[in-house]
């Protein structure tokens, strides 16, 4: 009713859904309601970066800017040519969060390759490059890793096609971590909080899907 979009109705919007869902729309060349607008706004933290919830949603690290939900936010701003200033500040966020290697480490999510194909998408071609060595040097753990590998820097997609099931999709790993809200650096814990399966395949059969579609753009055309 506020205007945003969340992962269940008893939590309200949250920030990632409402950008992921702003994005489809536009997309899909739908119209965009200023209310989804001003409710995706309103999780901007003092540091530029985005939040998946706001203080009186939740708190702890729920709170906090988090660069994957910061990158999808600069995604659905960009597309909808709404609050350059926002944007600029929350790519200067991105930027100051990028690790050494050139990757950025995802809060919601086991791999860190998540949150790096979200941000070279929100940031650009400069993005990509820094990142692409990075990538290359992990050894992707189930085939949603591979696919965002694949994603970030195009390679041979026969090691993502052997691993498609026969029914068509891709199986599933526990890939969504749901960290405790008081761990802001899941990714240096052992145990930060449980981790999720994709049951249906379909999260993950999705991010495949994306991944082959992209990689058969940028392969040249066969010569007959």
């Amino acid at each position: 009713d506020e205007g945003g979009w969340g992962y269940a109705e008893s939590t309200g919007a949250d920030a990632d859904s409402t950008a992921l869902a702003i994005a489809f729309l536009c997309a899909m060349r739908r119209r965009v309601a200023m209310t989804a607008i001003r409710r995706l706004l309103r999780f901007v933290g003092e540091d530029g970066g985005f939040a998946t919830f706001n203080l009186e949603q939740s708190f702890g690290a729920w709170t906090a800017s988090q660069v994957e939900v910061t990158a999808a936010a600069i995604l659905a701003l960009t597309m909808t040519d709404e609050a350059p200033g926002v944007v600029d500040r929350a790519r200067q966020y991105l930027c100051k969060r990028q690790r050494s290697d050139g990757l950025w480490e995802s809060y919601w999510w086991m791999s860190p390759l998540y949150a790096t194909e979200i941000v070279v998408r929100a940031l650009g071609t400069n993005a990509r490059i820094q990142a692409a060595s990075g990538v290359r040097a992990l050894k992707p753990s189930n085939p949603f890793e591979m696919a965002l590998q694949l994603m970030i820097a195009p390679d041979d997609l026969a090691s993502l096609a052997i691993t498609q099931n026969h029914d068509g999709s891709w199986p599933s790993a526990p890939i969504l971590r749901l960290a405790s809200r008081d761990v802001f650096e899941p990714w240096k814990q052992q145990h930060s909080g449980p981790c999720f399966a994709d049951h249906g395949r379909i999260f993950t059969t999705a991010t495949a899907v994306s991944a082959v579609a992209e990689g058969s753009r940028q392969q040249p055309p066969s010569v007959s």
